[in-house]
């Protein structure tokens, strides 16, 4: 988590407070361990002598994609995009935790490529089962 303030900027981890002048902040908290690194900027009121929590919920899911070939477990590269955007590249089998949403999954295996739109939910796991 980041916090800003006319022109001061401070962060740290989730979990231990940490120490700012008392008044009104911004505050950035970004989630950890996600392949599409989401964040939220939220107002925060400090005041002096007090905690001030800060909550942010993330809804997220979790993508794997299984490369099946002639009936076994194949090996090939994953490519998850959003819109225009690319979001990153996985190993087949590997899980992937992601915003809720709908991603365009491209996946290559043995020089030939399929392609899959999957809409995830919060709290869901999606298997995507690419057959060559």
């Amino acid at each position: 988590m980041s916090l800003e303030r006319e022109g001061t900027k401070t962060g740290g981890s989730c979990g231990p407070p940490i120490s700012v002048k008392a008044g009104r902040w911004q505050a950035t908290v970004r989630l950890a361990g996600a392949l599409d690194h989401p964040s939220k900027r939220l107002e925060v009121d400090v005041v002096a002598g007090r905690t001030s929590p800060v909550r942010v919920d993330f809804p997220t899911g979790v993508l794997r994609v299984r490369i099946e070939a002639k009936g076994r477990s194949g090996t090939g590269v994953v490519t998850i995009r959003r819109g225009s955007r690319r979001i990153g590249t996985l190993g087949a089998g590997v899980a992937a935790s992601l915003s809720a949403g709908t991603y365009d999954v491209v996946v290559r295996y043995a020089g030939k490529e399929k392609r899959y739109r999957v809409e995830l939910r919060p709290g869901q796991s999606r298997l995507v089962r690419a057959r060559f």
